[in-house]
């Protein structure tokens, strides 16, 4: 039986990928950067270009890799809250870590 807190992720990622549904991914982190400006909150942060490249995933693989690094989520317990399989799961995060990487150049 999943837990609360499950129950409650998988309430917040579907209205997530409801609402990313409406808006457009960024293409950059240039963009993002735009996007938010230097005054947000966000400019002090030290991963700054992290957290702009995370905006500028899909929203699957952003939400995968949100859950799994930054949440301490299983594989099993993402593939719970997003109802979708492990191996899904897996591609997500692998596609999710390719493309940072890219966009990050590491």
């Amino acid at each position: 039986m999943p837990t609360f807190r499950s129950w409650l992720f998988k309430i917040a990622h579907n209205t997530f990928l409801n609402h990313k549904a409406s808006c457009r991914t960024m293409e950059s982190i240039e963009a993002a950067r735009t996007l938010i400006g230097n005054t947000s909150a966000e400019s002090s942060f030290a991963h700054q270009d992290l957290y702009l490249a995370l905006r500028t995933l899909p929203p699957k693989e952003r939400s995968a890799i949100t859950l799994f690094y930054l949440s301490g989520y299983s594989i099993k317990e993402i593939a719970t809250i997003t109802e979708s399989s492990q191996d899904a799961v897996k591609q997500q995060l692998s596609r999710g870590r390719t493309q940072l990487k890219e966009r990050l150049k590491l």
